[in-house]
């Protein structure tokens, strides 16, 4: 038979984060009591590539090469470093960094 704290244990973790979110919406500003409207919504589909860059911009493969033409934005470690392997291969993609 189970005991009475593991049936609950989920109730007591996610009850008080559910009232601290409806806490925060109603803060914020939002009619939390009134029904949501349904609303078409447009997902757009999205791919996240992880590459490790070489030291040496001459021991990047063609498929790193190709992998970095296609994306949309890039988000690096080193920002500099990057820079400098898409300057020297002539590589026009908005950088950021994610720390």
């Amino acid at each position: 038979m189970p005991r009475i704290e593991e049936i609950f244990s989920p109730l007591l973790v996610a009850l008080p984060l559910q009232m601290l979110a409806y806490f925060i919406a109603v803060k914020r500003g939002c009619d939390v009591d009134q029904a949501a409207q349904p609303r078409q919504i447009r997902y757009r589909r999205v791919m996240l590539y992880m590459l490790q860059l070489p030291s040496k911009f001459k021991d990047i493969t063609l498929r790193a090469l190709e992998t970095l033409k296609s994306v949309d934005l890039i988000a690096a470690e080193d920002t500099r470093h990057t820079k400098n392997l898409l300057d020297a291969y002539e590589i026009s993609k908005p950088l950021t960094s994610f720390f």
